[in-house]
């Protein structure tokens, strides 16, 4: 391994001797990528260096700035891990994220991938495991500002390819929650990102206790949507914002009426009945039966953050319905 000078001299008298040093040592160094702790002290546009710090390959760009990471090698297992990756970005597997009721929150996996742009480099993370503490900024915290009552917030993974670490951002949610952080707060060094995440906070601006496995996100407490309405014969819209972030794919729930008269509980991703749900009881005269609809992955279309519901007839009472759980 060394980094000696690449450029032969072409001035003043030299031996043989020292000409074929030279030339042996810029061979030497050609032979070993350049290979070093630290970079090479005079690199060229597209030289490679061997980071043994850091175990990659690296290439320098073309404006002579920075050694972009190419290749990430296994001293162990003789594979070099590409930071170009098939895999899409944001997946991740045995991804558990877990939040106890204060500002922090643990998140895990065994891999996670995330990428400098949608279509762009790619890494995958092994042994992902951090831990979000939202009382402050930067990396492992939030992107700007303190923590908000009553509001979701998106986690992303973000990765930082110099140093080789990895991290959790959260960001307000909005519609513009990509897979991709596109916010102007991104920590120095971090280029890499993947959107893996969902929490939403309180009246007291904490974290609402929940569970994320994988893609879903349950509350330890369900979320209401619907108190005591009286009932539909019609599809009729609810709001589901306290209770999915707008970028939610689809949510579970329950709906209950009073048993005082029979009842067709129905929920829908919209008015025509896509996704519709059915549930309740079929005789007023079960009196002893409350109707009762448990859904599961209930469609949410587009980003209404809504769903539509009826109960069959309007002599029910007392309809209430509440959000468990919901995908993104």
């Amino acid at each position: 391994m060394s980094q000696n000078s690449l450029v032969l001299p072409t001035t003043g008298t030299v031996s043989g001797l020292s000409m074929t040093q030279d030339t042996n040592a810029a061979l030497d160094t050609l032979n070993t990528l350049a290979s070093g702790t630290g970079a090479p002290a005079s690199g060229e546009a597209g030289q490679l260096w061997h980071d043994t710090t850091n175990n990659l390959i690296r290439i320098l760009s073309l404006d002579s700035s920075s050694w972009i990471p190419w290749l990430r090698l296994s001293e162990t297992l003789y594979l070099a891990a590409p930071y170009f990756t098939n895999s899409v970005v944001g997946s991740a597997r045995n991804l558990v994220i877990t939040q106890t009721g204060n500002a922090t929150a643990t998140a895990v996996a065994e891999e996670v991938v995330v990428e400098t742009a949608l279509g762009g480099f790619g890494y995958k993370i092994s042994n992902f495991s951090v831990t979000l503490t939202a009382s402050g900024n930067g990396a492992n915290g939030l992107d700007t500002g303190s923590l908000a009552a009553n509001t979701f917030y998106a986690l992303y993974a973000i990765y930082n390819p110099t140093t080789s670490t990895a991290a959790i951002l959260a960001t307000l949610s909005s519609t513009s929650n990509g897979s991709i952080y596109a916010g102007t707060n991104m920590p120095s060094g971090y280029t890499m990102s993947a959107l893996i995440g969902f929490m939403l906070t309180n009246g007291s601006s904490h974290f609402v206790v929940s569970t994320q496995l994988d893609r879903e996100v349950f509350y330890q407490s369900p979320i209401a949507v619907l108190s005591n309405a009286t009932g539909v014969s019609s599809l009729t819209s609810v709001s589901l914002s306290s209770a999915v972030p707008t970028t939610a794919k689809s949510c579970s729930g329950y709906m209950t009426a009073g048993n005082g008269a029979a009842c067709n509980l129905q929920v829908s991703a919209d008015g025509t009945g896509t996704g519709l749900q059915q549930g309740g009881k079929l005789s007023a005269s079960l009196s002893d039966y409350i109707p009762t609809l448990n859904w599961r992955h209930l469609p949410i279309l587009a980003s209404s953050q809504a769903m539509y519901w009826q109960s069959g007839n309007t002599t029910a009472s007392s309809v209430n319905a509440s959000v468990g759980s919901f995908t993104f």
